[in-house]
């Protein structure tokens, strides 16, 4: 079944760029690259788009060898995938490719979820619809069938739900977990559970996804370079494709470029970090990222990867066990949240419409976006439910004349 599949490597110019290939030959897989070449990287996709999409289209390939197609010579013919091929195929991408080692008793839908599933069908059509134009001599005799061929699969895809739903309100942490957190981050603390040569540089990075709300993308990102501790600021910038990042995956900023404030403290610890634990493992290491391996080795020194940084994240899943969910994106939508409560109880009055302004301009959205109520949710849903039970106790005292509290 992974006969197919992508490969991403870096240019000499600093550009990512992946093909699809035969994992069993090694030869990239014509068409499908020729794609990705032509209206994917053409049209300045980001790479982990066009890692995404291509991903999709190795899956593709993976269903037509195992059912043994040959899709060119299908669509050059006009014989396209009948109603129970594409059933097949609606089938085939709903399932997980890679088994997990650990298997959770409790997950009852072994299969992808649905916004997986309709991105791989929506990826699979574009692509046959392409493929179609571009191999079919008489493209306008052919452009009903070829319409209503892609429109099938469409068709197949399953409805998802809209991504604000209740379920994504509590992606906060909790107050006495995070408090537990900080605490034993502490690289004083017996139950910290990192090696004591990385525990500085562990506890800063948490610091800083709990303190600014910044992403992933962002915190691998900084260079030394973007502290400015006299003026106390971190900048976010945006270095998509940049030559001296030697990570092949290389994390991406996804917000605007923005300059942040540090307090007193974390501007202390970062120089600490920089002028202490760091110096000691750049060693020759000509680049300016800011968190760096330390592990003995040839990659000591290296920019911290994205693996690396999800492995800091599951390690302090295992604290305790309010944090077994733990993820690094929670700590920006705890970041919302604490500053939704700042807001509200501040004795200066800050309208709306500022508030958004405000959290849009530190979090590194467009203006009138709408992206500031997604991480609003928690905070507004707390707040109806105090307004909901307090009716709810004024409707009672007001029938009986008794509190409830």
């Amino acid at each position: 079944m992974e006969r197919f599949g992508i490969k991403t490597f870096k240019m000499k110019n600093g550009e990512r760029y992946c093909i699809i290939k035969n994992k069993k030959t090694g030869v990239p897989v014509f068409y499908p690259c020729l794609f990705i070449t032509t209206q994917l990287r053409n049209s300045n996709e980001s790479i982990k788009t066009i890692e995404t999409q291509a991903g999709c289209i190795a899956l593709f390939y993976r269903f037509l060898f195992i059912r043994n197609i040959d899709i060119e010579e299908r669509i050059q013919t006009a014989r396209f995938l009948d109603n129970n091929e594409i059933d097949l195929l609606r089938d085939f991408v709903g399932k997980r490719m890679r088994t997990a080692k650990v298997i959770n008793i409790k997950d009852h839908h072994p299969g992808v979820c649905s916004a997986t599933k309709y991105i791989r069908l929506t990826t699979i059509a574009k692509y046959l619809e392409w493929l179609c134009q571009l191999t079919i001599k008489n493209i306008d005799d052919g452009y009903r069938e070829i319409s209503y061929f892609v429109k099938k699969i469409k068709a197949r895809r399953p409805k998802i739900k809209y991504r604000n739903s209740e379920g994504n309100v509590y992606k906060t942490i909790e107050e006495e977990d995070l408090d537990m957190l900080l605490s034993v981050i502490d690289p004083q603390c017996e139950l910290n559970p990192f090696d004591k040569k990385v525990r500085h540089r562990n506890q800063l990075i948490v610091i800083i996804l709990h303190s600014l709300g910044i992403r992933c993308g962002e915190l691998l990102n900084l260079r030394v370079e973007d502290i400015d501790f006299a003026a106390q600021m971190l900048l976010i910038r945006r270095r998509a494709d940049s030559i001296e990042d030697t990570r092949v995956n290389q994390p991406l900023v996804k917000t605007l470029e923005r300059n942040l404030p540090m307090s007193d403290e974390l501007t202390r610890l970062l120089h600490s970090y920089i002028t202490g634990e760091r110096k000691a493992n750049i060693r020759k290491k000509k680049h300016g990222y800011l968190f760096i391996t330390h592990k003995e080795g040839e990659t000591r020194g290296d920019p911290l990867s994205v693996p690396s940084y999800h492995k800091i994240i599951y390690r302090l899943r295992s604290i305790d066990s309010g944090l077994s969910q733990l993820t690094g994106h929670k700590f920006r939508h705890t970041w919302n949240y604490l500053f939704s409560k700042l807001m509200d109880e501040s004795t200066e009055y800050v309208s709306e419409e500022m508030q958004e302004k405000m959290r849009s301009s530190h979090m590194g959205w467009e203006p009138g976006s709408g992206t500031a109520q997604t991480y609003n949710r928690r905070f507004i849903v707390k707040e109806s439910v105090k307004a909901a039970l307090q009716l709810q106790d004024d409707i009672f005292k007001k029938r009986s004349g008794v509190s409830y509290e």
